[in-house]
């Protein structure tokens, strides 16, 4: 039900990770 939630909120997290990892 909340798939259409989960796959932009992953995407955004997994995003961000990498971002904070190139930023370190």
């Amino acid at each position: 039900m909340t798939r259409h939630m989960t796959v932009p909120f992953h995407s955004y997290l997994q995003a961000t990770h990498r971002i904070l990892h190139l930023v370190q």
